[in-house]
């Protein structure tokens, strides 16, 4: 691979010299027929470096068949999602503090932390595929679904769930927006 771009190249080199003393893997997440993607991730710091995706605009796949499975492991109090889609391999949901890092320590559910913050914009990136949106709603959609769910135990939410939340934080953000802003229009300064 040539990276001929001077700006890709300087982010490129700037955020993997930082790993050039760990261990790296590289994870396949296997469609049908070929790879759906490729990661590059530092098993040290459990970051994901570099992710090629073959075609990002492809379109996403039928909400009742997405599923998002939420595990808590007590012995080692650590949470993990399993993500299920049509014609892949279930796969760990990675956690995303490469782009927003609420949470080094890892995800969590139940209530309107840290940790949620982290799941809740996982969730919504891997569902999404659009860094932009997912930043955009992630808070709301942590305090509105990911702190609902039940603190330390397993639930499961389908794509049609995590539709149907963004379609409330965006039907409340139109609604707020028409909402008159002089709340006494009558008082004179």
């Amino acid at each position: 691979m040539i990276f001929n771009d001077p700006k890709l190249f300087e982010r490129a080199a700037e955020e993997l010299i930082q790993h050039v003393s760990h261990k790296i893997g590289i994870m396949l997440i296997r469609g049908d027929t070929a790879p759906e993607s490729l990661t590059i991730e530092c098993e040290d710091c459990h970051e994901v470096l570099i992710e090629f995706l073959p075609n990002p605009d492809t379109e996403r796949p039928d909400p009742e068949r997405v599923k998002y499975d939420g595990h808590y492991e007590q012995a080692l109090d650590l949470c993990h999602v399993e993500v299920s889609k049509p014609g892949k391999s279930p796969y760990p949901m990675q956690e995303r503090q490469d782009l927003i890092n609420h949470s080094p320590t890892g995800i969590a559910w139940g209530y309107g932390g840290s940790g949620p913050a982290q799941c809740a914009f996982a969730v919504l990136m891997d569902y999404l595929g659009d860094e932009q949106r997912a930043r955009a709603l992630y808070q709301e959609f942590k305090f509105t679904t990911i702190a609902m769910l039940p603190n330390n135990q397993p639930w499961t939410l389908t794509g049609r769930q995590i539709e149907q939340a963004i379609m409330r934080i965006e039907a409340r953000r139109r609604s707020s927006q028409n909402e008159p802003t002089d709340t006494y229009p009558n008082l004179q300064p």
